[in-house]
């Protein structure tokens, strides 16, 4: 008998390590990226405006609110509170930002600051790759997590049938 859990694949480890590190990736850019906007919201609003998708005020709104989205979606996702909603809330805003980076805003994307250590990532055709691989990342966190939870046919109970009595 190997040391794996009972009715998993003996890799079964390697495979919560992967979820954790694809989890992980994504909340901790999120929590970044929404505490950089908070630090400096102004610059953050300029750069919402700048896309043009939506009304004056609403713009200012979503300025001032996604950054918290972010950080707080981030957060349940390392908590594993209300993880699944988390997963679609990321993933939702993902979508929206490669449409809006497909809409052909050239400019700042706002993701990050200037100044900031990953801000190529986000620069370009690179956002697009970037969005990309993070919304890859919450689709093999879901299906490892999905797939690590699934009991494995083995541990489920043997139920017999009676046969139907006439």
């Amino acid at each position: 008998m190997s040391s794996a859990a009972p009715g998993r694949n003996a890799n079964w480890i390697g495979w919560t390590i992967l979820e954790w590190t694809a989890r992980l990736a994504v909340a901790l850019l999120f929590i970044y990226t929404g505490y950089t906007k908070v630090m400096d919201p102004a610059t953050f609003i300029k750069e919402v405006r700048s896309y043009e998708l939506m009304p004056f005020a609403l713009s200012n709104f979503t300025a001032l609110v996604l950054p918290w989205v972010e950080i707080i979606a981030g957060l349940l996702l390392i908590a594993s509170v209300w993880r699944r909603e988390a997963r679609i809330l990321l993933a939702l805003m993902l979508v929206v930002f490669i449409v809006a980076k497909a809409a052909g805003h050239g400019g700042d994307c706002g993701c990050v600051p200037t100044y900031s250590f990953i801000k190529p990532l986000f620069e370009g055709w690179m956002g697009f790759v970037t969005n990309a691989v993070l919304l890859l990342l919450l689709g093999v966190e879901t299906f490892l997590e999905r797939l690590r939870r699934k009991p494995a046919p083995e541990a489920l109970p043997d139920i017999k049938q009676e046969p139907a009595s006439a």
